[in-house]
């Protein structure tokens, strides 16, 4: 027993050097960065501001789950976790439209990896002496464990269902695929967390609640997702430029209204049945496995991200420089990008940056 207590806390210090350590990082990058390339490629100085307050704020979180878990309060550094896990994504969703080839994205990823190992860590669903963690409010507790596999499994089944539907519909397969690997559409993946964090405390209010703030949620997040893929990329991979009350194409009142329809549906009978699934997981395996999984599923997004890049700048026709631009152009070339992503269009001059 002291053994593995001792074990335990040497992975415990380890982890939150590390974290630290990516903070310091992080403001060495950002300072040199700033010294050498004075521009940063930003036009407006409110891009600036944000992304300087947005760095900064990631090493504060950082900072404080780390004094919080160093007071024990693992509770506490749990709250400062989830939302600096959105923080992290925001940074790198500003460096691919705005920014694009500032070293802080390799450390943001390393970030994002450390701030998951510890949430990874210390969930409480993960624990074989105390599966569920205590005092939650809500149908579910939102642990990394339960949202990570709600991910995958909506990943898989909306990337299964939109492939039926589309044969059906179309009269051919066609590849709806989301990541360059893996049967996985993370924007079913996204939209079935999204959902379950929304209405998580709403799961006993009446359905008319339900369904405003679900399609609220969900028509907002596909808003957002259609307008960094066209404004990072140039990408159009749906459009509702034909139906009425709709928001610039990337969304309508009639998909708010379908968003609210799956929100009752999904906290009334579909979310109850997949926690039953997730909760058979063995005990023993589900540290292994969901820390395996997730660095699969990292591994694709990160790669797809930068294939996504490439390819946006092979269409550009910007030569070919660094080594990862000569991997995805021998690897990933423009015939795989357009059979894997087959009904995504790529339009450059869409593009904001």
């Amino acid at each position: 027993m002291t053994t593995r207590i001792s074990r335990n806390n040497a992975v415990r210090h380890a982890l939150n050097t590390l974290m630290l350590l990516s903070v310091f990082l992080g403001a060495v990058q950002a300072l040199n960065y700033a010294a050498f390339r004075i521009d940063w490629q930003f036009v407006p100085l409110s891009q600036t501001l944000y992304y300087g307050c947005l760095i900064a704020g990631i090493g504060f979180c950082f900072v404080f789950l780390v004094r919080q878990d160093a007071r024990n309060d693992v509770h506490g550094a749990r709250m400062i976790a989830r939302p600096l896990v959105a923080l992290i994504v925001l940074a790198l969703m500003f460096d691919v439209l705005f920014v694009a080839d500032t070293p802080l994205s390799s450390n943001l990823i390393l970030q994002f990896v450390l701030v998951t190992g510890y949430q990874m860590r210390n969930d409480p669903n993960l624990d074989r002496h105390n599966p569920r963690e205590g005092g939650f409010r809500g149908l579910i507790p939102l642990s990394f464990f339960n949202l990570f596999w709600i991910f995958v499994i909506c990943s898989v089944a909306g990337l299964l269902g939109e492939t039926v539907v589309s044969f059906f519909r179309d009269g051919r397969w066609e590849s709806r695929a989301g990541f360059v690997f893996g049967p996985l559409s993370p924007i079913y993946g996204v939209g079935g967390v999204l959902i379950t964090a929304a209405l998580n405390r709403l799961h006993n209010h009446r359905i008319v609640t339900q369904f405003v703030v679900a399609g609220i949620a969900g028509a907002a997040f596909e808003y957002f997702a259609g307008w960094f893929f066209e404004t990072a990329f140039g990408i159009v991979a749906w459009s509702y430029e034909g139906q009425p009350f709709n928001f610039h194409g990337h969304t309508s009142l009639f998909m708010a209204c379908v968003w609210g329809a799956i929100g009752v549906l999904w906290m009334r009978f579909v979310l109850p049945a997949m926690m039953k699934l997730i909760d058979r997981i063995p005990l023993r395996a589900r540290t292994p496995l969901t820390m395996a999984a997730t660095i699969v599923v990292l591994a694709d997004a990160v790669l797809t991200v930068v294939c996504l890049d490439c390819w946006y700048m092979r269409k550009l026709g910007n030569p070919i420089e660094t080594p990862w631009q000569q991997f995805c152009a021998e690897s990933f070339d423009d015939e795989f990008m357009q059979s894997r992503f087959e009904t995504m269009s790529m339009w450059p001059d869409l593009a904001g940056r």
